[in-house]
């Protein structure tokens, strides 16, 4: 115990309290060893989230657009730009002096929805595996004009990772990862 000038014992004080310097100094190497396994796990979860996001979004537009066709009976088409990372949805009917069923947004065709992938994404126009960057539905739902293909989409910090949208001449959609660099989708 430690006592004042007058003989009194400080209230409160007492020598067993607190760390040690070597304490101290124990705890902060332990929490930055921790730190230094978790924050790379934590931007890679993020990442992954991001990319997941980014993929289920595409997923359904694809879906969206398959679905509107056949509930608005008309073509309905899906437009990839590679350069600004977006893709739009929209009815290709020919409204506003458009040419309806050529899968190309011109006139005053209606727009459903726009994607524009999240930062950190990108899909390569070399990956995108449909005629004209485009792909369209019949009111019956399948594919117009009998088009299948693929678009790919990679997160832009690691080349090893991608994801691929396959649709099959039925219009049937899935989602294929590939941890090669896109050699081989599982």
């Amino acid at each position: 115990m430690e006592w004042n000038p007058r003989g009194e014992r400080f209230p409160g004080r007492d020598r067993r309290a607190g760390f040690s310097l070597v304490e101290l100094i124990v705890a902060i190497a332990v929490i930055t060893v921790l730190s230094g396994i978790a924050i790379p796990n934590i931007l890679r979860f993020r990442e992954n989230a991001r990319m997941r996001t980014a993929v289920s979004g595409m997923l359904a537009l694809f879906r969206l657009a398959q679905t509107e066709a056949v509930k608005r009976n008309t073509h309905t088409c899906l437009t990839f730009d590679a350069a600004t990372s977006t893709t739009t949805v929209f009815l290709d009917d020919g409204t506003g002096g458009g040419t309806a069923r050529n899968c190309v947004l011109d006139g005053s065709e209606p727009i459903l929805r726009t994607l524009v992938l999240p930062p950190g994404t990108s899909m390569p126009g070399s990956d995108i595996n449909f005629p004209g960057a485009s792909v369209g539905f019949t009111p019956h739902g399948l594919p117009a004009k009998s088009l299948f293909g693929s678009i790919q989409i990679h997160p832009t910090s690691d080349a090893r990772i991608a994801y691929k949208i396959n649709m099959s001449i039925a219009g049937h959609t899935r989602i294929a990862t590939s941890t090669d660099g896109g050699l081989h989708f599982f």
